[in-house]
This record gives structure tokens, sequence and C-alpha cells, in this order.
């Protein structure tokens, strides 16, 4: 027997069929949104590759420092690098890397990326930075090197890496504030679609509206532009 067609269910579709009519709409909005995951785990892969988690403290042979000696040493880094001598300085602060604790350590692990910045190895920098927002270990840490990469890469123009590391960013911790900040990097990057597709997702409030009506005006979508 035909249910669909008993009295009792004039007007039904067949379950199956009712099944497939909400599938569809979720279907289509999955859909909607698999080119910029895409997009984004691609540009995540491009930042995590090569990067290594950086050695632990008091992985080094020698005896470990005391706290004496690590407040004389970050001491001793501090004053090299007043009076510009980097290379030492750099030697001071890695000691206190490999064999420094809490405070001092954390005082090395800055303190050798401004010495590499100094001496002009920005590569070598930056790869420190990128290390320790992936392996950092801890909140304050993770923070810190991301928002000196943010700085870094805004000084030297590099859309392209800033996007790689703002996806990396939305995709770890996809926040209110991260992803206003992934739909201005897409928007300087001129992926001014997928800018106003996470800009809409925003809570109403929460819309970067200049942004978005910029990524209207580019793309030619008077009607939204409009709504805007």
């Amino acid at each position: 027997v035909n249910n669909a067609a008993l009295p009792g269910n004039v007007g039904r579709a067949p379950a199956s069929e009712a099944t497939e009519t909400v599938a569809l709409p979720a279907q289509a909005l999955g859909n909607f949104w698999v080119p910029l995951v895409r997009f984004l785990l691609s540009q995540q892969k491009t930042f995590v590759s090569s990067i290594a988690p950086l050695p632990q403290a008091k992985t080094s042979t020698a005896p470990p420092l005391t706290e004496v000696e690590q407040h004389e040493l970050t001491q001793k880094a501090q004053e090299l690098e007043k009076a510009g001598q980097w290379l030492a300085a750099l030697e001071s602060w890695a000691q206190l890397v490999y064999s420094g604790t809490h405070e001092h350590r954390r005082h090395g692990l800055w303190g050798r990326i401004r010495a590499l910045r100094a001496l002009g190895e920005t590569f070598l920098a930056e790869q420190q930075l990128r290390g320790l927002v992936l392996y950092g270990e801890n909140e304050e840490i993770r923070r810190t090197a991301l928002e000196q990469l943010q700085q870094f890469y805004d000084s030297m123009e590099d859309t392209d890496t800033l996007l790689a590391l703002t996806a990396f960013q939305t995709l770890r911790s996809p926040t209110v504030t991260t992803l206003r900040q992934l739909v201005e990097v897409l928007l300087t990057t001129g992926e001014h679609e997928m800018a106003l597709m996470v800009g809409m997702a925003l809570p109403l409030a929460e819309r970067p509206v200049s942004l978005l009506l910029r990524a209207t005006y580019r793309l030619d979508w008077w009607a939204t532009f409009d709504l805007l």
C-alpha cells in the first residue's frame, strides 16, 4: 500500500522524499563553504611546513645553571645588547634558551630573536617565531610570537605569508577577532568574495562593515552593497 495515497497522508511526501528535501539545503550550505575551508587548509599547510619544535630547556649536556647564574647571564646579555655587541649577546641569550628556566628562558627566547634581527638574520628570526607560534610552551609565548610575526609581515608588506599566518590562527582559534582579521587580510590579497563570505558569517554587530563595503564594491555586487 502506498501510504502517501492514504486519506490521512494527503499532501504529505513519502518519508524518504521528505528526508531528501531537508538534506538538500544542508548539503548545499556545506558545499558553499567547501572552497573557503580548502583554501584555508592549504594556507595553513604553507605556514606550518618545515617548522620543527624548538628544543626544550635543559637539553644541553652542560650542568644546569643556578638562579644566580641565570640572573647574571641575563644582565650580561642585556649589557652586550646596549653596547651593540649582538653576536656575543646572541650567544648569551642562546645559553639561557637551552639552560635557563621560567622567566630567564623567556628572556632568552625574545633576546635571541632580537639579536638575530640585529645581525641581519631575518629568515632565522622568522623561523624562530614560527616555531614559537606553533609549539610555544604556553599561551603567552604563542600570542607574543604571533603578534611579532604579524608586525614583521606588515612591515615587509608580505601579504601572502600574512594570509598563511592568519589562516592558521583562524583555524586554530576561530574567534570574532581572528575572523575579522581574516576578512581584512583576504581583502588585502584580492580574495574579495571569500572576505565577504567570512564577514557576513559574523554576528550582525561584529561585522566589519567598512571592509564588507569595499569587498562588494570590488565585486560590483551593488544589491549587497545597498543592504550593508
